[in-house]
């Protein structure tokens, strides 16, 4: 069952330590790979989050039997997963899952996170990525 009341919440999520964000800029090499892994960590939680786990896996095998996407591929097919929470929860799923995937990749980052108004995974994502080249960019 999805659980709106949690996604919804329009409170910023507290700030955790800077381990993860820190860890991604230790190596700027592995820059890519440690966000992809940080981002199916997220997406991972949330599912179970909202969804629970065995509800999780249950996506998990629909994705991979219907889309031939396996579970640590994910991260390079969010568009057919949303595509899926469309189909089956309507139209403002994109919405309320997308924004809570944001707010836990958000807080795994150590970013501050507002949610705003019509926006998808896809714009939250185009925004960490740009934060992330802000920090890299910036002398520590």
């Amino acid at each position: 069952m999805l659980n709106l009341e949690s996604t919804t919440n329009s409170e910023t999520t507290p700030r955790n330590p800077p381990n993860q964000k820190a860890a991604l800029f230790q190596n700027p090499d592995k820059l890519a790979d440690g966000f992809e892994r940080t981002l199916s960590e997220a997406v991972h939680e949330c599912l179970k989050d909202i969804f629970g786990g065995p509800a999780r896996d249950a996506i998990y095998a629909f994705m991979e039997r219907e889309y031939s996407v396996a579970r640590s591929n994910l991260p390079k097919h969010l568009d057919e997963l949303f595509t899926v929470f469309h189909q089956n929860f309507g139209a403002q799923a994109k919405y309320i899952i997308g924004r809570a995937f944001a707010k836990k990749l958000y807080a795994k980052l150590d970013f501050e996170f507002s949610p705003i108004p019509k926006f998808e995974f896809v714009d939250y994502l185009t925004i960490i990525k740009q934060k992330m080249a802000a920090e890299a960019a910036s002398p520590p």
